[in-house]
């Protein structure tokens, strides 16, 4: 069951896109802002360090601030 990953994109007025996954059996969670000149997003993810799922769990956080030009 480690290996078997899922998850979904769903994009918002183009400006907005929430992701939602399972990886490992524990949840991973995302959103990012498009502004055009710039992205910011924001993800959290588990992974699984032992053999067994809950074994022993990490978890995660991500910021991201991207500029274009």
């Amino acid at each position: 069951i480690l290996n078997v990953s899922l998850g979904a994109e769903f994009r918002i007025l183009d400006i907005l896109a929430l992701r939602v996954g399972v990886k490992d059996a524990l949840l991973e969670a995302g959103a990012e802002f498009d502004l055009g000149f710039a992205k910011l997003g924001v993800a959290a993810w588990g992974r699984e360090l032992g053999s067994e799922p809950g074994q022993r769990p990490v978890y995660n956080l991500e910021l991201g601030l991207d500029f274009v030009y």
